[in-house]
């Protein structure tokens, strides 16, 4: 088990940072910005993150914890077991009976797959992401589950894998059903871990796929120039999502100003504007997006070698150790804000680290945070060499106990240097 190290804060290191409230921080004109954002926003639950090497961090959210239906966001569970179970993606699978009569009177999209058709597991997924096809995850369910039930049970101990809490699968495509839920809170669990696969990246960020003489194009509006009242530029990917009982859903991308955002907007609205109606979980997402990049910027935290802290030592020639950055390390975090919220922790195998310990050494990580909320880690190594000192390794507690005896005197000092 991870356990905390007690450190000594360099805070030399973090004095070139001025980083405000997070959403939640009582801050009047953050508040105001945050409060004029949700007006804006139609969906009843939302999140934006920003992602960060590595790091998820929530910027703003709402109703992100309440149970709701995700309809085919779905499709991004479905697509990510289907990677992780399926070695080889371009081995062909055959379109059986039971999955394109499974559609039959749902009005539900599909790529009209015919029985019989032979058809690869990458082409099935990119059906399945870009357009949306219930056809296609059908047939995945069957090829790499065995059947709707036993694939629906891989997506739920997938689901639980990654940390979700509130969430349950019993279908590859998201019709609805009572039974199949999640949240927003969830859903960036889920899209994030996700998003670390780079074959589920590259098909869940293309904007078109060609296949069997059709081109199919991503049903994320905001990727296409001609949708002008949806397009927006910096958008990405990934997922979108429709249902009567679940509104309109979207999970989605943007990348500006070397910052990458995550926005997910659960049931959404349509609404008349200007005699055109209009689907807002995109509108939604820009917005959010929008006010993301109005609000924070990306900042250095450290540079590689920058002392981070002091560690405790068990059994060295000394009782401490420096703790220095593998790397250099950046945050995204709001404009203007404070330095006295932003804390360090670390995050190693043991209290004391046993000697002897060799300078460079991999030692865990440190961990930043603002506000209570991870804005930014980054691996952290030995400063020095620490030897094993032979009567600290067989008496551990010789430090503290001549501490507590002053009679040692100039003698403690001198048995110091020895051992």
């Amino acid at each position: 088990m991870k356990k905390g190290v007690a450190i000594i804060l360099i805070l030399a290191v973090l004095s070139g940072l001025a980083m405000p409230s997070f959403a939640a921080q009582k801050n009047a004109k953050q508040d105001n910005s945050l409060k004029a954002l949700n007006q804006r926003i139609e969906a009843h639950a939302y999140i934006l993150a920003s992602l960060n090497e590595g790091t998820v961090s929530i910027a703003a959210q709402r109703n992100a914890d309440e149970v709701l239906y995700p309809a085919s966001l779905t499709k991004i569970v479905t697509a990510i077991v289907t990677i992780n179970q399926v070695k080889d993606l371009s081995r062909n699978v055959t379109v059986s009976k039971a999955a394109v009569e499974s559609q039959i009177n749902t009005g539900s999209q599909i790529a009209y797959l015919r029985e019989g058709e032979t058809i690869s597991y990458e082409e099935l997924l990119y059906l399945s992401m870009l357009f949306s096809a219930c056809d296609a995850c059908q047939v995945l369910a069957e090829a790499v589950g065995g059947s709707v039930k036993g694939f629906s049970k891989m997506m739920n101990d997938w689901a639980k894998s990654v940390g979700c809490k509130n969430t349950h699968f019993v279908n590859p495509d998201g019709l609805h059903d009572d039974n199949h839920y999640t949240t927003a809170t969830d859903l960036l669990k889920i899209t994030s871990a996700a998003l670390k696969n780079s074959t589920f990246k590259r098909i869940a960020t293309a904007t078109s796929f060609d296949y069997n003489g059709s081109t199919f194009y991503h049903t994320n509006r905001m990727l296409h120039p001609l949708l002008d009242d949806y397009y927006y530029p910096y958008a990405k990917g990934i997922k979108t999502g429709y249902t009567k009982e679940a509104g309109n859903c979207l999970i989605t991308m943007a990348e500006n100003k070397h910052i990458t955002f995550l926005a997910i907007v659960l049931k959404s609205v349509a609404k008349k504007i200007d005699d055109k109606w209009i689907a807002m979980s995109y509108i939604d997402a820009k917005n959010l997006f929008e006010w993301g990049f109005k609000s924070f910027e990306k900042r250095a935290i450290c540079g590689a070698e920058d002392v981070l802290g002091y560690a405790a030592v068990s059994g060295g020639a000394t009782i401490d150790i420096p703790v220095t950055a593998k790397s250099t390390a950046s945050a995204i975090v709001p404009k203007g804000a404070k330095a006295n919220a932003f804390r360090i922790s670390f995050k190693m195998d043991a209290n004391a680290l046993p000697a002897p310990i060799r300078k460079g050494e991999t030692l865990g990580k440190a961990v930043f945070t603002y506000n209570e909320r991870i804005v930014g880690s980054v691996p952290v190594i030995a400063g020095k060499d620490v030897k094993a000192a032979p009567l600290r390794m067989v008496f551990p507690q010789f430090d503290s106990y001549i501490a507590d005896k002053p009679v040692f005197g100039y003698l403690a000092i001198l048995l110091r240097l020895f051992i």
